[in-house]
């Protein structure tokens, strides 16, 4: 259970820091 809620968390945040990273390409 704590390595699956682990894996999520992880999968949001590199989610999360991609769509980051394309709003800052389309600003620059």
């Amino acid at each position: 259970m704590v390595r699956n809620s682990e894996w999520y968390h992880t999968s949001t945040c590199r989610e999360s820091l991609r769509a980051l990273l394309d709003g800052l390409a389309r600003l620059a």
